[in-house]
């Protein structure tokens, strides 16, 4: 399966765990207004999108995660408007294909940088508490040294 993921800009250069095109990615989705990103990028730039990464506190820790792999990553910018406080322009967005997440990205002189559009491939999800209970194993092994080894 696949989907199309919104991620801020400002979640990521807070603290996104990096990702690239081939990335395997775990990520919790909430809901996303797609008129938001319709309005700055215009009917052509548009492209729909089935939710958005997030990584504060905008959903509930029961929420499935979704697995992933990273197929296609662009990076949106757009124009400021002049005044105070400065919003972004609509019609002014533009999509840019990168090969990785740049948490430095932050724009050029007229335009800012927003998020990324990512599209996923291999989508599935799992139960967040299954995770949980996989990286609990994991933790765990790693502790006694890795696999354990039959001795007989």
């Amino acid at each position: 399966m696949r989907q199309t993921i919104w991620v801020d800009g400002w979640q990521q250069q807070c603290c996104g765990a990096p990702f690239a095109v081939g990335s395997a990615v775990e990520w919790t989705l909430r809901a996303f207004d797609g008129e938001w990103l319709r309005g700055l990028l215009g009917d052509r730039g548009h492209v729909p999108v089935d939710g958005a990464e997030e990584h504060h506190d905008g959903v509930h820790q029961e929420t499935p995660i979704t697995l992933g792999v990273v197929a296609a990553i662009e990076a949106v910018h757009c124009r400021l408007s002049a005044g105070s406080p400065r919003e972004p322009v609509p019609g002014t967005g533009t999509r840019s294909a990168v090969t990785a997440a740049d948490v430095q990205d932050t724009g050029n002189d007229d335009r800012m940088f927003l998020g990324y559009v990512v599209t996923l491939e291999d989508c599935r999800t799992v139960e967040a508490t299954e995770l949980r209970r996989r990286r609990g194993r994991e933790r765990k092994a790693k502790k006694r040294g890795g696999a354990r080894h039959w001795r007989g």
